[in-house]
């Protein structure tokens, strides 16, 4: 028989030296063919398979093989830092279920980018939603994968229009309109070489000398 496997792989069992043969085990298992392959789908099917079997004179022996059957993995994907604007890096780890056998190789997926360490800190580039998997294996040579929904917001395109585009020192006030491009926009600083600031989607100043100014 198949000696050990993991949740939801195969197992087989081969079975010689009759003429009639009937497996019995775990779970209700029974089979009436010499060789059989069933799929273990959950850990109670660990357990001892016994096969008897029948000559042509009506004699019956039987013999017994042990399976074990080892759960999956299981493990939390978590992140350092989620929900934050672009570009913004991350540590990215495993939490183990108490009930899982160590953890013995990674191999995490963000934005097109395989690690293989425990532990790993990948940066985010792109804006929106996207997936980060994460695929492990145990003692048991058992595997799984986690995954985690990342949240990355857009950065606002801070822009601007002024009139006049020629304006008179000390006389004509210039009034700034906020385009910038984004959405939620909830707050806008007005920064002047003359070291004022202004609160507000728009703004207005006057220059009072003569000169080319950043703003």
């Amino acid at each position: 028989a198949t000696p050990s496997v993991c949740v939801n792989s195969n197992v087989s069992l081969q079975g010689f030296g009759g003429l009639s043969y009937y497996w019995t085990g775990p779970a209700n298992f029974s089979s009436s063919s010499p060789s059989t392959t069933f799929i273990a789908t959950q850990t109670s099917m660990t357990g001892t398979y016994t096969l008897s079997v029948m000559n042509a004179s009506y004699c019956v022996g039987s013999n017994t093989v042990f399976v074990q059957v080892y759960p999956l993995p299981s493990a939390t994907l978590v992140s350092s830092q989620n929900k934050l604007c672009v570009p913004f890096c991350s540590e990215f780890s495993l939490l183990r279920d108490p009930a899982s056998a160590s953890l013995q190789s990674f191999q995490y997926f963000v934005e097109g980018q395989f690690y293989n360490e425990p532990v790993i800190k990948a940066c985010i580039t792109q804006s929106g939603q996207q997936i980060v998997n994460v695929y492990y294996s145990d003692a048991n040579s058992c595997s799984n994968a986690s995954t985690l929904l990342i949240t990355a917001y857009p950065k606002p395109l801070a822009d601007f229009e002024y009139f006049p585009t020629k304006p008179i020192a000390g006389i004509d006030r210039v009034e700034f309109s906020n385009r910038t491009q984004g959405s939620k926009q909830n707050s806008w600083a007005w920064l002047f070489s003359s070291g004022d600031s202004l609160w507000g989607q728009n703004a207005s100043f006057l220059f009072q000398e003569a000169g080319t100014y950043p703003v």
